[in-house]
C-alpha cells in the first residue's frame, strides 16, 4: 500500500470517527428491538415537548463540530432508529446562547437521550 492510500485511508477513518454517535444504555433497562411508532424518531428539545408516557433508554453522544443542529439530530435519529428507539430529546447546554445550536453544544459535544414509548418489561 503506497504511502498516499494510507494516508488516504487514515484522513477518512479520521473524519468517521469523528461523527460516530456513541450509545450508552441506561441502568437495567433493555434497549428496545422495535420502535412503537412509525417513521423516523421524533426530536424533542426538551422533556416537556414529550406528550406520551416515555422511558430514557440510552444517553447518546456525538462531536458536533462543524455540524448544524439539524445535521446533528439527524445523526441522532439514525442511531436511534438504529437501537428501537421512538425518539430522542436533546439536552441543553447552553440555554442563555444566542443561537440555536450553540444551546445544545457544550463545547463540540453534543449530547440526547432517546427514548422508547414502551414500557419496560
Amino acid at each position: 500500500m503506497s504511502f498516499r492510500m494510507l494516508a488516504l485511508s487514515f484522513l477518512i477513518l479520521s473524519l468517521i470517527g469523528c461523527s460516530t454517535v456513541r450509545v450508552e444504555p441506561l441502568g437495567n433497562v433493555a434497549l428496545p428491538t422495535v420502535r412503537t411508532t412509525g417513521g423516523i424518531p421524533t426530536v424533542f428539545k426538551s422533556r416537556a415537548e414529550v406528550t406520551q408516557p416515555a422511558i430514557e433508554v440510552a444517553v447518546l453522544t456525538l462531536n458536533g463540530q462543524g455540524y448544524g443542529l439539524s445535521e446533528i439530530a439527524s445523526k441522532f435519529q439514525v442511531k436511534a432508529a438504529q437501537i428501537g428507539a421512538d425518539g430522542i430529546i436533546l439536552q441543553e447546554k447552553n440555554p442563555e446562547a444566542e443561537n440555536e445550536r450553540d444551546r445544545f453544544l457544550d463545547g463540540s459535544r453534543a449530547t440526547a437521550v432517546a427514548i422508547s414509548f414502551r414500557r419496560p418489561r
